[in-house]
């Protein structure tokens, strides 16, 4: 009885280990060649292609021809000869007597008039009368103006204007507005000064005269020395 139960277990130890070389089929572990082949992918952005035309940042050439000479009237520095007149241009000299006019519309003014040389004959003028003693403006306008050629003759880069309404303020220098410019200028020296301008705004030349203000003879006698008006405005 023993020999036969020995037998019976070597049958099913060889059944359960299998023939000796028998190979062993192992589907869990894959195969070399089931295994897939890594491959050299070139992952990078490819350049971008510029297809837009060159951008030419040199400043384009001038072809226009030069540029013409300018005004041949301002090749010598100009000259502003400070003067008056009503219809035509009258010169003064330092010191001189004017005469301060009673104008139609109730105000009073003196008449300004200039000889302009080595100038544009449009300008701009700043016509300005200033009281000395104080340096108070009693005066101040702008205008476009014209000169005019000399007489006989045509334009030569120097001309005249005149009937300049140099209309008078004297509230500042008095204090009180019922004094009248007779009253508050009577013998006072006075500036005239005239300052001509391109009309594209650059300075050609200026001029200026010191004169004596007196009234008209309709309005008093001449003043032989000048009233002194404190800046307070008290008399």
């Amino acid at each position: 009885m023993m020999r036969r139960w020995c037998v019976g277990a070597a049958l099913v130890s060889l059944i359960a280990c299998g023939e000796p070389g028998a190979e062993t089929d192992d589907t869990d572990t894959p195969k070399e060649s089931d295994t897939p082949q890594e491959t050299d992918v070139d992952t990078e952005t490819p350049p971008v292609v510029d297809t837009d035309p060159p951008v030419d940042t040199d400043p384009p050439v001038d072809t226009d021809p030069p540029v013409p000479p300018g005004d041949p009237c301002r090749v010598s520095p100009a000259q502003v000869l400070a003067g008056t007149g009503e219809a035509a241009y009258t010169p003064l000299t330092p010191a001189q007597d004017l005469k301060m006019v009673f104008g139609p519309q109730g105000g009073w003014h003196l008449w300004g008039g200039l000889l302009a040389q080595n100038v544009s004959s449009l300008a701009v003028l700043d016509f300005s009368i200033t009281d000395v003693a104080t340096s108070i403006e009693v005066h101040r306008s702008r205008i476009n103006i014209g000169l005019q050629p000399l007489v006989g003759s045509t334009w030569a880069c120097e001309g005249t204007y005149a009937g300049l309404l140099g209309v008078l303020g004297t509230t500042e220098l008095t204090g009180d507005p019922l004094v009248n410019p007779p009253q508050a200028l009577c013998g006072r020296e006075v500036e005239l000064r005239y300052e001509l301008h391109h009309p594209t705004g650059d300075a050609m030349g200026s001029g200026s005269v010191r004169v004596v203000a007196q009234p008209d003879d309709a309005h008093g006698p001449r003043c032989a020395s000048p009233t002194l008006w404190p800046i307070d405005g008290t008399m």
